[in-house]
């Protein structure tokens, strides 16, 4: 479900953001809605600050680059350690739910308890809602 919301962006492009020092006058080129970048910036770091950058990077889904700009520039990076495990028990629960189904259109359910099924959506309800409290 949320994982549905990460857009990946051909390499070397970026979203047109709408602040003016990054759009405009720097170098970069305006394709299609994505901003080209066209400029590089080399910096100098140990092996082990680089080992630590490409790691956390990694944990935020982002490349160095992405990365390191978005550090830069004081942007947000939200890292959900616990996302994984709510989506997996989405997939559970909808395919446990799918089954059901078809087994009701086939007649060989006639009642269905739903108390386990409402207890685990209280338990994702519960996890989204701390989710949203840190966000």
């Amino acid at each position: 479900m949320f994982a549905a919301l990460t857009v990946r962006l051909p390499r070397g492009t970026s979203p047109p953001w709408k602040i003016p020092l990054l759009s405009e006058g720097t170098g970069t080129i305006e394709r299609s809605g994505l901003i080209l970048k066209s400029e590089r910036f080399n910096i100098r770091m140990t092996t082990q600050e680089k080992a630590a950058i490409l790691g956390r990077a990694k944990k935020a889904g982002r490349t160095a680059s992405e990365f390191m700009i978005d550090t830069a520039l004081n942007r947000k990076i939200i890292v959900i350690d616990s996302l994984p495990e709510i989506v997996r028990e989405l997939k559970a629960i909808g395919r446990n739910f799918n089954q059901l189904t078809v087994l009701c259109n086939m007649g060989k359910v006639q009642a269905i308890k739903l108390d386990e099924f409402e207890e685990k959506l209280a338990d994702i309800h519960s996890a989204l809602r701390k989710l949203t409290e840190v966000l």
